[in-house]
């Protein structure tokens, strides 16, 4: 096995990553992308790079040489995390294997000036929580659409009883309306840690209905040791739900509705539920 004299990197002094497919929006990607809503000009946080950004001969792998390193996949087991019967845990697998990810990309986005704190948050300012739904319909975002309709909203209580919501989550960001898991981050007023939250409110603006048919993991990550992070569970597993919440009740028989997932009876309860931890 090769071995290096070369002494190890620490997560503060690591080499600059230039994450080149241009999906994962904390680093650079090789065409540059916009800081509002996808538009705008490129961002170079580290400056130009030669061959990468400025003084590029061409896209292709062949004149990648000398400016790329290709990370191999490791390969991990996703029964895990339940992926043969939900694809939509995917987070899931850093959450289950590799907790650190979140100290990492929260400390990238801090060096590169992205976290105003009105936006975007240091990662202790999240509480992230697992719903599985299906029947998600509406469309847009309520941050960067100019038009938002349909959709759900988490929101988590605290043992205070202040409500905290999370953005409204339509059909464009839900697995367009399959039945499936659906991860959701709440921003939490500065000061609130995982044990403050008491329980969650599940909100519906669909016109015709929502199945919630699921309450998985809910927690907040927090730094762990000098470099890594561990999470700080709300709860933790898969606690069955079988609700269809809706303003409109004309799909519904004695409080039953059989149209959702497995034609089982989901029980309407109008317009929002509260689901307790």
């Amino acid at each position: 096995m090769p071995t290096t004299t070369t002494p190890l990197r620490t997560e503060g002094a690591h080499p600059i990553l230039y994450y080149g497919d241009g999906h994962n929006r904390l680093f650079e990607s090789r065409a540059g992308y916009g800081q509002t809503c996808g538009s705008g000009t490129p961002e170079k946080p580290d400056g130009d790079l030669a061959g990468w950004n400025v003084a590029n001969a061409d896209n292709s792998l062949a004149g990648d040489a000398g400016n790329v390193i290709i990370l191999r996949p490791v390969p991990f087991d996703m029964d895990a995390i339940g992926y043969a019967q939900f694809g939509g845990r995917r987070e899931g697998v850093a959450d289950h294997y590799a907790p650190w990810l979140y100290r990492i990309a929260s400390e990238e986005l801090a060096r590169e000036g992205k976290i105003d704190n009105a936006k975007t948050f240091g990662m202790e300012r999240y509480l992230y929580v697992d719903v599985r739904v299906a029947d998600v319909g509406g469309s847009g975002d309520s941050y960067c659409s100019l038009t938002l309709s349909g959709g759900f909203q988490l929101r988590a209580v605290t043992t205070g009883g202040t409500v905290i919501s999370a953005g409204q989550i339509t059909g464009d960001y839900a697995s367009s309306g399959n039945h499936d898991w659906k991860r959701v981050a709440i921003a939490l007023p500065a000061g609130t840690v995982a044990g403050d939250i008491d329980h969650f409110i599940f909100d519906a603006y669909d016109g015709d209905g929502i199945y919630l048919t699921g309450l998985g993991d809910a927690f907040v990550p927090v730094a762990g040791g000098a470099n890594s992070a561990k999470l700080a569970y709300v709860r933790q597993g898969t606690k069955p739900l079988a609700y269809y919440v809706d303003d409109d009740s004309s799909s519904c028989t004695n409080g039953v509705n059989t149209g959702g997932p497995g034609g089982s009876a989901y029980n309407c309860t109008g317009t929002l539920v509260t689901v307790a931890r």
